[in-house]
């Protein structure tokens, strides 16, 4: 109980310490440009973002992030009351919150955003449902797929591709209908890409739907031999690997 009521002084403390001092310094920055909004998004203090909220929302530092970015990757509920003001702001790289939440696995948070977000790309030709098959989450792809499927960055390369390529097969499966066939610039195929990074699950999954397709020079592009090669080692570790650390690769 003591530990409880230290918290709740503490809390209350800040509180009103933030509050005597947002007349007199609120939307100053740090030599980073950083605000104690964007601070209290970090940390996801979500008590201090109301009070900090008029007065420094909408500034971004100096990468061009926003307080609302900070806080779609920090998970912070606070989130929601930045949306009104810094929704469809993108940093110096092109990145946005919803690519932010969709890299983070933050699935409320992309909800939240999706709807003034998607379709977005940053200067990597990068979307948000890319973000997600390369770090985020089967969760967060299932909301992004209708708004964001069949679109390439600037290698040409899909999300699907993204998921291949970092070996996440749960993500591999999730786009497989949507995304399946596609070629980026450099002639390279999902299953490619999950061959070249030796992805066995990857490749199990895609060889159905991508093995036929050939190159420019009528070759096939993945050569069945090495993607039966892989798949039989593949189909090996799993045999001799323990139950956990089988359903863990999965």
């Amino acid at each position: 109980m003591l530990a409880i009521a230290w918290n709740w002084y503490q809390k209350q403390r800040r509180e009103a310490c933030i509050s005597l001092l947002v007349p007199v310094e609120a939307g100053r920055a740090d030599m980073q440009g950083v605000t104690a909004l964007m601070r209290a998004m970090t940390r996801a203090d979500d008590a201090s973002v109301p009070l900090l909220l008029e007065k420094e929302a909408g500034l971004a530092d100096a990468d061009g992030r926003t307080a609302l970015m900070r806080g779609a990757s920090s998970r912070t509920h606070g989130a929601s009351l930045l949306i009104p003001y810094e929704a469809g702001l993108a940093d110096n790289r092109g990145q946005t919150a919803l690519m932010c939440a969709a890299g983070a696995a933050n699935t409320a948070c992309v909800q939240l955003l999706l709807e003034r977000e998607a379709g977005l790309a940053d200067t990597h030709g990068m979307t948000a449902l890319m973000h997600a098959a390369g770090s985020g989450s089967v969760d967060c792809l299932s909301l992004l797929l209708s708004s964001e499927a069949g679109m390439t960055d600037r290698r040409g390369m899909t999300a699907l591709m993204h998921a291949a390529k970092n070996g996440h097969a749960d993500r591999v499966f999730a786009l497989l209908d949507a995304e399946a066939g596609m070629i980026d610039a450099d002639g390279k195929t999902a299953l490619r890409h999950g061959l070249d990074a030796k992805h066995g699950l990857c490749v199990g999954l895609l060889v159905a739907k991508e093995q036929q397709l050939v190159g420019e020079n009528g070759e096939p592009i993945c050569h069945p031999d090495d993607v039966l090669r892989l798949l039989r080692v593949t189909q090996e570790k799993l045999r001799s690997a323990p139950a956990d650390e089988t359903s863990a690769s999965r």
